[in-house]
């Protein structure tokens, strides 16, 4: 489940500057803040939040362009990590990776995606045909009364 596309709601915190020490593999790092308030147990309402880093690479970057500080939005992410040796240690490393971003409203800031159909059973859709399969002489009209 380790390539299943995720979903983080959270407000703009930072958006930093593009890194560009690839020009082939351009990419650009922005921090929600999330929200993980909670109740203690007296009952009071105790507010916190965590930041997230969240990576956009390559054609991913422009959504940001769209964003600003202070927006609510939800990140469509991957995990993702990797290792590499430096100095004979073996450094291990998550990044989530950016796939897109949604505007509180729904719309998403990417141009090359548009929010799926809604479809409210495909499961039911597929009883339906099979049933359709099965007795073929019913008619739409019909009753079963």
């Amino acid at each position: 489940m380790a390539n299943e596309l995720r979903k983080t709601t959270g407000i703009v915190d930072k958006i930093l500057p593009l890194d560009n020490k690839n020009p082939n593999y351009p990419k650009q790092f922005i921090v929600l803040k999330i929200d993980s308030s909670y109740k203690n147990k007296q009952g009071e309402m105790i507010i916190r939040d965590y930041p997230r880093k969240i990576v956009f690479e390559n054609d991913k970057i422009d959504c940001i362009s769209k964003c600003t500080i202070g927006d609510m939005v939800v990140v469509e992410w991957l995990m993702h990590g990797y290792e590499f040796e430096k100095d004979g240690n073996v450094i291990t490393s998550n990044v989530d990776k950016g796939m897109s971003i949604i505007k509180h409203d729904g719309k998403y800031l990417n141009q090359n995606k548009e929010p799926a159909a809604f479809h409210a059973a495909p499961i039911l859709d597929e009883v339906a045909v099979n049933t359709d399969a099965q007795f073929p002489e019913k008619k739409d009209n019909d009753l079963p009364f």
